[in-house]
C-alpha cells in the first residue's frame, strides 16, 4: 500500500485522519499520564536514574502525534 501526503487526501478523508489522530493521542496521553508517574515513582524508590530517562522520553510520543495533528489542522484551513 502506497503511502499518501496530506495533500492527496479528501476534506472527508482528512476530518476523518483528524478524528482518528485526536483518538490515538488521547488514549497514548491518558496512558502516558499513568506511567510517567509510575515510572517516576519507581526510579526514586529503586534509585535507579534510567527510568527517569524513559519516563521522559516518552513525552516525545505525544510531541510527534500532536505534529502530525496540527499539519492536518492546516490542510484542513487551506481548503475551507
Amino acid at each position: 500500500m502506497k503511502n499518501k501526503k496530506l495533500g492527496d487526501y479528501s476534506l472527508d478523508e482528512l476530518r476523518a485522519k483528524r478524528k482518528q489522530t485526536k483518538m490515538i493521542l488521547a488514549v497514548s496521553g491518558g496512558i502516558l499520564a499513568i506511567a510517567i508517574p509510575a515510572l517516576c515513582y519507581a526510579a526514586y524508590s529503586t534509585n535507579n536514574i534510567g527510568l527517569f530517562v524513559i519516563g521522559c522520553g516518552s513525552l516525545a510520543t505525544c510531541s510527534s502525534i500532536l505534529i502530525y495533528l496540527s499539519q492536518i489542522d492546516k490542510e484542513i484551513k487551506m481548503r475551507v
